[in-house]
């Protein structure tokens, strides 16, 4: 359901004197516009998701691992992402479960589309590396979405080696996703036991002297706080 016209920020291609001409302009206008940045009010649902996190190795259920689900909006001829039409999180339970439930009609307002990201899930669990996966998708998602991991199981593999190369491991796979959650609207407020989970790891590295940039509730609160208020105590208070 679309709730107003949308206007890409094109300029529109000027008439030619010839049809081969008009055709030439048409292609490119087309290439065009598959960059440009679209503005306006769209509505979006989404369909429940339930599914499973296991131990790779051993098939046992996971208990505890964090799940964060985003719908990510992305505009322009490098993809970037801009916004986020929704961000929920959850907990698997003994059975290694989780669920996110429906949700919508939202609407968002937009500069870009939903294309691939539809949702992507993540999942940390401290001792494991990160699991998840995200819908395939070559085109804009629709305005009522589905995911394809519904009903499915994920697979967690342990992490070996020391805690200073779990450090890096996770700085490198998992720091930028969650900056661009607070740059990009400040989602904070959606994944807190998320972060919670993320400070606990930070502050057990730091006491065993590792040197990590690992995402903590104080740097967060330092480095977002004009954007997104103090959530040290959000994050800390967070039910785990």
């Amino acid at each position: 359901m679309v709730d107003s016209l949308f206007f890409p920020k094109c300029h529109r291609p000027v008439a030619g004197p010839s049809l081969t001409i008009l055709a030439t302009l048409a292609v490119l206008l087309i290439a065009v516009v598959a960059g440009c940045d679209w503005y306006g009010t769209r509505s979006f649902s989404a369909d429940a998701i339930t599914a499973y996190v296991v131990d790779a190795d051993t098939g046992e259920p996971v208990a505890g691992a964090n799940v964060l689900a985003t719908w990510v909006m992305k505009s322009g001829l490098e993809n970037n992402t801009t916004n986020y039409a929704m961000v929920m999180e959850a907990v698997s339970d003994a059975s290694g479960k989780f669920t996110f439930p429906a949700w919508g009609p939202k609407s968002v307002s937009v500069r870009g589309q939903i294309t691939d990201l539809a949702p992507l899930i993540t999942i940390f669990k401290s001792g494991y590396k990160l699991g998840g996966g995200a819908n395939r998708l070559d085109k804009p998602a629709p305005f009522h979405m589905t995911s394809d991991w519904d009903g499915k199981t994920f697979k967690l593999n342990r992490f070996e080696g020391t805690a200073d190369q779990y450090a890096d491991y996770l700085e490198t796979y998992l720091i930028g996703d969650v900056e661009s959650l607070l740059r990009n609207g400040c989602h904070a407020m959606s994944f807190l036991q998320f972060l919670r989970a993320l400070d606990l790891l930070s502050r057990e590295l730091k006491t065993k002297q590792v040197h990590t940039r690992l995402t903590d509730a104080q740097s967060l609160s330092d480095s977002f706080a004009n954007r997104c208020g103090p959530v040290v105590q959000q994050i800390r208070q967070a039910k785990p």
